[in-house]
């Protein structure tokens, strides 16, 4: 829920600061022109959100863009919801943490590094978060990982120069030397993400098939099959496994019926190796 609005202000420029936990860290320039022209021409629709501070300042909550257009303008003063907050410091960080990763557009490191703030001043874990959402747990896992990548892979996907889907494939090569020199190419346009997909495949098929059995505990536990396998690849496969398991109960769907589903499918596909193994169920 919202804080309670107080009143309706124009207020200076001056006197109002940028929230230190903005989820967006990166702001285009060319979006923040054009959208000066478009408040020049037709004026603001909508006034930003800011809560007043002790000092007698306010703070941005919502409206960061829009108070940057104002700059670019050589505004003076704006119009401004001014709101008041009715909650703990820690959850009014996480409620506007909430709304920011619902309303803004952010980019994928933007959006990797309010989950991982979320997380952490919330207690919250990558499922409670996606529940939170309304998105799939494997999108926030997804994203987190990115935070685990190379500066350079981050930065080219924070500045838009390399898209996010591209960036997903990269991460499932375990090889660093590879992935980057991979990255070099796709940043200079001589590949696609199509490309590094193949050549993660094609990476993964010659590499040595290896079990992997992590004990649960002295009656459970879990054998998987991965060509040199990693905590990433193992995440990832189980977050994979995890959506399908998720989709089937859904659906009402047997074990034994999602087993003979996946396989089938895995055959289906052209580009998939399908190493049997014995005893598999």
């Amino acid at each position: 829920m919202s804080s309670p609005v107080l009143r309706v202000a124009e207020i200076a420029l001056e006197k109002i600061k940028p929230d230190p936990n903005q989820v967006r860290r990166v702001f285009d320039e060319e979006s923040i022109a054009g959208l000066a022209l478009s408040i020049e021409a037709d004026e603001l629709q909508s006034p930003i959100r800011v809560r007043a501070m002790a000092d007698g300042l306010f703070q941005i909550v919502t409206g960061e863009r829009r108070f940057k257009a104002f700059q670019r303008l050589g505004r003076k003063t704006i119009p401004a919801f001014v709101v008041q907050d009715t909650l703990a410091p820690q959850k009014q960080t996480v409620q506007q943490l909430v709304e920011n990763v619902q309303r803004e557009g952010l980019n994928a490191i933007d959006l990797a590094h309010a989950f991982q703030r979320l997380m952490q001043e919330s207690g919250w874990n990558g499922q409670q978060v996606a529940e939170k959402l309304g998105i799939a747990p494997a999108t926030v896992s997804r994203h987190l990982r990115l935070l685990d990548s190379e500066a350079e892979l981050q930065d080219a996907v924070a500045n838009g120069k390399l898209p996010a889907s591209t960036a997903y494939e990269l991460l499932a090569i375990d090889n660093p030397s590879q992935r980057m020199e991979l990255f070099k190419q796709a940043m200079s346009g001589s590949i696609k993400r199509e490309d590094v997909t193949r050549a993660r495949r094609s990476s993964s098929a010659s590499a040595t098939f290896a079990r992997t059995t992590l004990v649960l505990d002295a009656a459970r536990s879990i054998t998987i099959g991965a060509a040199t396998p990693t905590l990433d690849t193992l995440l990832g496969m189980f977050e994979e496994a995890a959506s399908h398991l998720r989709k089937a109960r859904s659906k009402g769907i047997s074990i034994a019926t999602l087993v003979r589903m996946l396989k089938d499918q895995a055959r289906q596909s052209s580009n998939t190796v399908v190493r049997p193994e014995a005893g598999a169920v």
